[in-house]
């Protein structure tokens, strides 16, 4: 059988060598295992239509997604290539390969960029037959401090508070927690998370406590502005009217722009 494809391919592409037909071969095999006789099956027809360049792949959009990072996607329009190739290059440099796809696969995210560097991308769908590109495009990270996250909200279950706000920036290294509560009311940095991390976790907290909280984003130009003011208040099933079965606690919510405030009351549930 093997034998057989090789002289059809070599009818199909004179040009060939002996390499070139066996790669169309092995590379197109069907990966099954078959008690016995080892892993894969011949495919005639895949291998042929490794005699044809693919169609090249089009609609490439690159998008900054972090301080260090662009993220690709593409759309195919082949059914012979056996991967795709991401080139790139910037101003000063030309066209290089920097990672690989499987087959079907239109995703690629590129973690080794800097910020105020202008990107140029392109991919190749890649077969035995040779390389088709795609259209070019061009991106880059903003040189300049990180956009305001915004949308910060505080929820309290019990001593603990949970965060979470919205990420309007794709150039951020960290977001910075900043908390105050009694008895000194001063804001403190309490924590920070990684980029595009939209949420926290604030735990072993005093009962009884009103806290506040605003989140900043950062990189290596500067800070943004502050979110806006989160306030909530923790609370414990230990003491007073938590003990009544009755009692239950209903939570209200006031955004007022500026904060996000929670509340805590309770609630008879008339047992």
């Amino acid at each position: 059988m093997v034998v057989g494809l090789a002289g059809l391919l070599k009818s199909e592409r004179p040009d060939w060598g002996r390499e070139k037909i066996w790669d169309a071969i092995v590379l197109t095999t069907d990966d099954i295992e078959l008690e016995g006789m080892g892993s894969g099956r011949l495919n005639a027809y895949n291998a042929l239509k490794q005699t044809w360049m693919p169609t090249a792949p089009s609609n490439l959009n690159a998008t900054p997604t972090a301080y260090n990072q662009i993220d690709l996607s593409w759309q195919d329009n082949s059914d012979n290539e056996l991967e795709f190739k991401i080139e790139r290059k910037t101003d000063t440099s030309e066209f290089l390969e920097i990672g690989a796809v499987g087959k079907n696969i239109e995703t690629y995210q590129d973690k080794t960029c800097s910020m105020g560097t202008t990107y140029y991308y392109r991919i190749k769908a890649t077969n035995i037959a040779g390389d088709s590109f795609s259209n070019t495009v061009m991106e880059t990270i903003p040189a300049e401090p990180p956009a305001a996250p915004s949308l910060l909200r505080a929820i309290a279950k019990f001593t603990t508070v949970n965060l979470r706000w919205n990420d309007n920036s794709s150039n951020e290294q960290v977001f910075k927690i900043e908390r105050k509560k009694y008895p000194n009311y001063i804001w403190e940095e309490i924590d920070w998370v990684e980029p595009n991390i939209r949420s926290y976790k604030d735990t072993g907290l005093p009962c009884n406590q009103t806290v506040y909280y605003r989140v900043r984003a950062y990189n290596e130009y500067g800070h943004s502005s502050y979110s806006n003011i989160a306030e909530t208040e923790t609370f414990c099933f230990n003491a007073g009217i938590w003990f009544d079965p009755k009692i239950t606690p209903e939570r209200k919510i006031i955004n007022s722009g500026e904060s996000v405030t929670e509340y805590y009351q309770a609630k008879n549930r008339g047992y």
